[in-house]
């Protein structure tokens, strides 16, 4: 009997998505005023190396975050090594090798199914707390701005859709599902499993919302600052619908790695939207591009400190 043949993305495919991305980037880029570009970028100067704090804290949050899950086994410092080195293996590696090494190097202090079941929780609440976050001010905003019928629509139902996936990614995520999961792993690498999988208790559950909670506010803050740093007005509703439909754009636009391009032009939308200049939106998009640069930067740094820098008193 001939085997079934199974149907594989292709590899290049991710390379074409990519140089599509860069393309639309520098199509954008090409059509803004080269001199309005470089004083919207200068206006905000310095105050991009605040928008890499930003970003650590909320990377911190999320290390909180699982340490909450693994119940306090492995030190917080050594959580945020492996997260922010992980983060940089997914963005070389166009989104893969970030979670396996994870699993690989906590793996070697708690038994790998309590890992595999504390990062499938980690990742699922990340996903869901995100989506409410974004949908309530994106829900907010469409009855609030200027918007073409068919954009108001598809954002609403995007933020329908996405509430309902929340509330079952939550269902999902304190089940025994994802014990059971990491216990199948378990099994299939021939380890012995560490106990019966049980259900995520309402405290941790409550501590890591809070935590996620904290993480996304931090995101606000940087699209705020940002906003500040140009010289516009805002309010918290503008900023939260900034939020959503970057968050949106990302989710809709996953093939495309790092979303390259697509945020840029959905950065530049959202400026016309609220009567801001393109090329303000261009510079606050790149900013925002450099931002994970820099963290990229810093996970590969921490990671060739090594051992020597997360077990170091």
């Amino acid at each position: 009997m001939t085997p079934a043949r199974t149907w594989k993305i292709p590899r290049w495919t991710d390379v074409a998505f990519l140089a599509a991305g860069l393309a639309l980037l520098v199509w954008m880029i090409a059509r803004q005023p080269l001199g309005d570009l470089g004083r919207a970028c200068a206006r905000i100067g310095p105050t991009a190396l605040l928008t890499l704090i930003l970003a650590l804290g909320w990377h911190a949050c999320s290390a909180l975050a699982l340490g909450v899950l693994l119940e306090g086994k492995i030190r917080w410092r050594t959580l945020l090594w492996v997260r922010l080195a992980g983060e940089s293996y997914n963005a070389l590696l166009v989104g893969v090798g970030g979670e396996p090494f994870r699993l690989r190097t906590l793996a070697r202090q708690v038994p790998a199914d309590r890992v595999m079941t504390a990062m499938i929780r980690e990742r699922v609440l990340d996903l869901a707390i995100g989506f409410v976050f974004s949908a309530a001010f994106l829900l907010v905003g469409v009855r609030r701005y200027p918007l073409a019928p068919a954009l108001r629509a598809a954002i609403a139902l995007y933020a329908i859709v996405t509430l309902t996936v929340a509330a079952a990614a939550t269902a999902l995520v304190v089940s025994r599902i994802p014990g059971r999961a990491g216990s199948w792993l378990q099994r299939l690498v021939g380890g012995a499993q560490s106990g019966a999988a049980t259900p995520l208790d309402a405290g941790r559950f409550v501590r890591v919302a809070a935590l996620y909670l904290i993480a996304r506010t931090l995101g606000l803050a940087e699209i705020s600052l940002l906003l500040h740093a140009l010289g516009l007005d805002f309010t918290l509703l503008t900023v939260g619908f900034i939020e959503g439909n970057l968050n949106a754009s990302g989710t809709l636009a996953f093939m495309v790695p790092q979303a390259v391009g697509v945020f840029e032009g959905t950065s530049v939308m959202l400026f016309r939207l609220f009567g801001f200049a393109a090329a303000g939106g261009i510079a606050f998009a790149l900013v925002r591009r450099a931002r994970m640069l820099g963290i990229l930067v810093v996970g590969i740094f921490l990671h060739w400190l090594g051992r020597d820098w997360k077990e170091s008193p």
